[in-house]
């Protein structure tokens, strides 16, 4: 008995509705990787602000944008099927970066260079996120770095709590942020305030490097090396 002969898969090129959503979450999570490497001290806080979603978004959107125009044009990398979405999907990634970090123009106003271009924007939502992060730090952190820092003699700690914070997290702080760091205390050192302001400032300083949960653990440690008398 004759049966039709069963059709042939198709091989044409099927988009999906997960393409679209995993080549915005590609784009938002290389925004997220930059923002990250850029507020080390808190990530997560940074992450959580308006302007930082924006940001986020921009970047999602961008990557949109690429996979629309791929799809639009039929570039398929000579890939078929699934491979070709996928690879679409890759290159839309990874081609947003590329375009909105660009600038199409780098006019040169007096002694500086001003980019043109996408970039500037972002530029614009960096900016605006790492003010809205510092005051979301500043106001999170001023009480518990009171708390940590009540009791600590300036004159004893400037020089012991740094070195034994530093010692704490060597492998984790570059050497040059270390000198940086010698560079802040020494500054403090010359400067004409209360040694109590003295003494906050030193933590903020400590506090922005390894962390106010290592600074709250090494102060307690040396408390007795460090404390006023």
């Amino acid at each position: 008995m004759w049966r039709p002969r069963p059709e042939r898969p198709d091989t044409k090129m099927t988009p999906g509705f997960l393409d679209w959503v995993v080549v915005a979450a590609f784009g938002a999570l290389v925004g997220a990787a930059e923002l990250i490497s850029r507020y080390r001290a808190d990530p997560f806080r940074a992450l959580c602000t308006w302007p930082a979603i924006i940001y986020l978004s921009l970047n999602g959107a961008a990557s949109l944008a690429a996979l629309g125009l791929m799809r639009l044009f039929g570039l398929t990398f000579g890939q078929e099927g699934a491979r070709a979405a996928w690879m679409q999907v890759l290159v839309a990634g990874t081609a947003a970066m590329v375009l909105i970090r660009g600038s199409l123009l780098i006019p040169r106003v007096g002694d500086h260079d001003v980019p043109v271009g996408l970039s500037s924007l972002l530029q614009v939502f960096l900016n605006v996120a790492e003010g809205q992060v510092g005051r979301v730090r500043a106001q999170a952190r001023c009480k518990p770095l009171a708390t940590v820092m009540a009791g600590v003699d300036y004159a004893k700690a400037h020089h012991n709590l740094t070195a034994f914070c530093l010692e704490l997290m060597k492998e984790e702080v570059p050497e040059q942020r270390q000198k940086m760091l010698a560079n802040a205390v020494q500054t403090l050192d010359t400067a004409d305030l209360a040694p109590r302001v003295k003494v906050l400032i030193l933590g903020v300083l400590l506090a922005d490097v390894v962390g106010i949960d290592v600074l709250r653990e090494a102060v307690e440690v040396i408390r007795n090396d460090i404390a006023c008398e």
